[in-house]
């Protein structure tokens, strides 16, 4: 019902994209002995890249969003597959939060794969379809990490292989359309959220600073209570001012 909601804010044109992610996790190593665990209990193949995804959430998105398309005579929505893989510091690795926020260390590259995948198939076969792309997506990152690891661990010395995530389209992130405007705009935000931050430190006391972060929090904390979740406010602030 949720989705059908998001979906119906989308417009006559159904103008409205849902970002998914079916693994419900990042790839830490409890989650990835987790997700060994399911396989092995499930009869499944061993992921090393990625995890197995949750296919009961991927089907019932996908099936919301064919609804909402058919009550509103629009076009069928449009799957648009990403693969991610990085070039860490050290060959092989993974990003995290401890190893960005704790220790500073960035990506130095970031390769996506894009790929539009058509959707003439009978809804029974959402998840089908979910586990392949899975599949597909194990067998590229196996291919990209290739060269960095050993005896199954992931840091090595040689460099990742970009060309496993190459296609005749392939560009720089720069040389999108449109990516210049948006990372000018990203970084305009960031600069004037810094600039305001910074000019309330130095001109308010630091008391009242302090009082107006935990009221901030507490106001956030308490609506999102009262409202079952902050999504459910922006929801409703969505339909009550189209």
């Amino acid at each position: 019902e949720t989705l059908q909601r998001v979906s119906f804010l989308g417009g006559e044109g159904l103008k409205s994209a849902l970002l998914l992610f079916p693994e419900g996790t990042d790839l830490s190593d409890s989650n990835l002995q987790k997700s060994h665990a399911h396989a092995e209990k499930e009869g499944l193949a061993k992921y090393m890249q990625v995890l197995h995804p949750r296919t009961a959430g991927f089907e019932t998105a996908l099936s919301a969003m064919m609804e909402v398309a058919k009550k509103k005579q629009a076009e069928k929505p449009s799957l648009l597959d990403i693969t991610v893989a990085y070039v860490h510091q050290v060959p092989g690795e993974l990003p995290s939060e401890v190893k960005f926020f704790g220790k500073g260390e960035c990506v130095e590259e970031v390769h996506m794969l894009l790929q539009r995948i058509p959707l003439e198939m009978d809804m029974a076969d959402a998840a089908k379809l979910c586990t392949q792309l899975w599949k597909d997506k194990e067998e590229i990152l196996c291919k990209f990490y290739a060269p960095c690891q050993k005896d199954g661990l992931r840091s090595g010395n040689d460099l990742p292989d970009p060309s496993a995530l190459a296609a005749d389209s392939s560009c720089l992130w720069e040389d999108a359309p449109g990516a210049k405007g948006r990372i000018f705009a990203s970084i305009a935000v960031a600069l004037a959220c810094e600039l305001i931050t910074g000019y309330l430190l130095c001109t308010l006391p630091l008391l009242l600073n302090f009082f107006l972060f935990v009221a901030a929090c507490a106001t956030f904390v308490l609506v999102q209570k009262l409202a079952g979740g902050i999504d459910k406010v922006i929801l409703h602030h969505a339909e009550k001012y189209p």
